[in-house]
């Protein structure tokens, strides 16, 4: 039975404060699940996943 809860898909939880995660049964009650970025990028995910690079070093050419 530990192993069927341990397969079980998670979320983030973006309403609560301490952001648990959450499984997605829970999510399906939830109230705000049409509203919730997390649940909705479960059901439906991007087609390609999109990654922003961060340039955190400025390079001079001289």
């Amino acid at each position: 039975m530990a192993t069927a809860i341990m397969n079980r898909a998670t979320v983030l939880c973006l309403r609560k404060k301490s952001r648990p995660r959450v499984f997605v049964v829970v999510c399906e009650r939830c109230r705000y699940r049409r509203k919730c970025p997390s649940y909705q990028d479960y059901i439906n995910p991007g087609l390609f996943e999109v990654k922003f690079k961060r340039n955190t070093e400025r390079q001079h050419h001289a």
